[in-house]
């Protein structure tokens, strides 16, 4: 008979081929602030997972390793690993999870908080920060199933939850994620463990409904979360594992709705083989794409093995904002090629994954992970709109960084006095976004550096250069109010990133530095190297105040012109030159000549 007292907890990580990412999930599990007793089951790997972790120390937790001679699947695995384990708390960890030291710990409580459950399960994020579907589920009933299947879970009540707002506190729900489950031991024999009859896929459902079905509670605990990969297990095709998916929710209804009405249960059948027919024409139709590249090729930091993930057991590290932007793509450059570690979040779409220590987070992870989970920045670099500083605020109050450097534009001193309405709607929000960036370093006693570039050019997304490229290319002339005389400082992006790079591992007063380039060219010049740049004839065109007005009225309806504003115009005459002398003492800034 188990001792009753005992307080460790039994981890059952059940492996197959899953290589460093069982390694470091183990690794992962040995911070951890509670005592373990780790159990790897092996499913017959072929690859190096178990020599990975053989030679890992276990320090105050233990590790054992059962090896299966042949791959018996998910469900059978588990049972073997909670047989093999003796703690009153057994939970149930997938070789892909990356967990925090306080994270089994914290579940554990949620555990013994709510009196009726039997098991719990964590808020679980993929890599890339976005909650994994899965995590929180309601019961597959066929409507749920069809409205899953059909992509409408966004706005009809599926069997996924991750659309609905996220909890504050534990939650009542139908089924957490298999890939991380905690149970009470005594709950999880009282209805005979695992299912073995699912080989793969469905058994958490499974288990979920039984425990629902004994009068066990379920519960969703939003307060802790983990990292998981998903799908790494080598020697398995994609096609086998959506083929094992598919058949054991067919086992799953059959078992549970077997004695309803033979109709709905043929229905469902017959919906969750199409779906399966479907998803593999998508994935075929996708493949056929990345073959002729036709696809981008930015993707998800998911296409790495990422040693160490966001969190608070990380040292030192940085958090860039609005690292999206062509500045961005430089400043990533430098830092990943420094060694150091950064976040850097987004909404749509994460950058280039090849950079070493640069983590892509989605912006979903920092309004839903809890707090205690949240990574703890030292330095902040925002490249977005600076007056969008406010709004990361929120997840960096507890611990807000010891120094910020931000991004604004020399337009605040420019277009002060333009005619142009939005213009001066933009210079206003840059002297706001200035002001709130001051007030919140000054609360927290941090320090900042505010840069204030002028005419940003290299890469693909500046207005500036790429504007005027953008004009000489339809037209194949340029069109010039007067003679364009007024003097311009173009800075190249990667000069901009440079300059953060500098003045990272100082320490200033709060100060604030226009930057240029190292060239001073009238408005003319800059065209004429950019119709050379082009391997374009030098062909200008004069037009009057009147006409250039007239023509700006109509351009500003094709996409891509919408930027251009009527201030512009009464500008070409005029000089717009920045010192970069303090920049230069301070912290041995030097910008490069224009090329554009």
């Amino acid at each position: 008979m188990r001792d009753s007292i005992v307080k460790h907890v039994a981890i059952v990580v059940v492996n197959y081929n899953s290589g460093r990412y069982l390694e470091r999930c183990i690794r992962s599990l040995l911070r951890s602030t509670v005592d373990l007793e780790i159990c790897v089951i092996d499913n017959h790997s072929s690859d190096e997972s178990l020599q990975l972790i053989e030679s890992i120390p276990s320090c105050k937790h233990t590790l054992q390793i059962v090896r299966n001679t042949n791959n018996l699947g998910f469900s059978s695995a588990v049972n073997i690993g909670a047989n093999a384990t003796s703690s009153e708390y057994l939970m149930v960890l997938n070789p892909d999870c990356y967990v925090h030291s306080h994270t089994v710990e914290a579940l554990v409580e949620a555990l013994c908080i709510q009196q009726d459950a039997g098991m719990v399960g964590a808020l679980v994020f993929n890599e890339d920060g976005s909650e994994q579907a899965g995590c929180r589920r309601n019961e597959p009933t066929l409507r749920r199933s069809a409205v899953k299947a059909m992509g409408l879970s966004r706005w009809l009540e599926g069997v996924d939850l991750r659309h609905m707002p996220l909890p504050k506190t534990n939650t009542k729900v139908d089924a957490v994620s298999g890939s991380a489950m905690l149970f009470h031991r005594r709950c999880f024999e009282q209805i005979g463990g695992m299912d073995e009859g699912f080989f793969l896929h469905c058994e958490d459902l499974d288990i979920c409904h039984r425990m629902r079905k004994d009068g066990l509670g379920v519960y969703f605990v939003p307060t802790v979360s983990l990292f998981h990969r998903q799908g790494v297990s080598g020697s398995t095709s994609d096609n086998r594992v959506e083929a094992l998916k598919h058949q054991g929710m067919v086992r799953y209804y059959s078992k549970h709705y077997g004695a309803a009405s033979r109709l709905n249960f043929w229905l469902i059948r017959c919906l969750i083989w199409s779906h399966f027919f479907v998803k593999q024409g998508i994935k075929w139709v996708r493949t056929l794409k990345r073959r002729f590249s036709l696809i981008n090729t930015y993707g998800s930091t998911n296409s790495l093995l990422l040693d160490n993930l966001p969190g608070p057991d990380m040292g030192d590290l940085l958090l860039i904002t609005g690292a999206n932007c062509d500045v961005g793509d430089y400043l990533l450059e430098r830092i990943s090629r420094s060694g150091a570690q950064c976040v850097a979040p987004f909404r749509t779409r994460p950058g280039p994954s090849s950079l070493d220590g640069i983590h892509w987070l989605s912006s979903e992870y920092f309004t839903k992970a809890p707090t205690p989970d949240l990574p703890v920045f030292n330095r902040w670099v925002n490249l977005a709109p600076i007056w969008t500083v406010e709004q990361f605020y929120p997840f960096l109050n507890e611990t807000f960084p010891d120094k910020v450097i931000a991004i604004s534009s020399t337009s605040i001193e420019v277009k002060a006095d333009s005619s142009d309405g939005y213009e001066n709607h933009t210079v206003s929000m840059l002297r706001e976004g200035e002001r709130k960036l001051h007030s919140m370093v000054k609360k927290h006693g941090a320090n900042y550096v505010i840069f204030r570039p002028t005419m940003i050019y290299g890469g693909p997304r500046n207005r500036n250069v790429n504007l005027i490229k953008r004009i000489i290319k339809t037209l194949r002339f340029f069109p010039i109010v007067g003679h364009g005389e007024g003097n311009r400082q173009p800075i190249h992006a990667d000069d901009v990133a440079h300059a953060c790079e500098l003045v990272l591992p100082r320490k200033f007063e709060n100060k604030t530095y226009s930057i240029g380039g190292a060239e001073v060219l009238n408005f003319r010049e800059v065209v004429e190297r950019t119709f050379d740049s082009l391997g374009l004839p030098r062909r200008f065109v004069s037009v009057s105040n009147s006409i250039a007005t007239l023509a700006l009225r109509v351009v500003k309806w094709i996409p891509g012109f919408r930027g251009i504003s009527y201030g512009l115009i009464a500008r070409l005459s005029k000089d717009q030159i920045f010192s970069n002398r303090e920049a230069m003492d301070d912290f041995g800034f030097s910008p490069r000549k224009f090329e554009p």
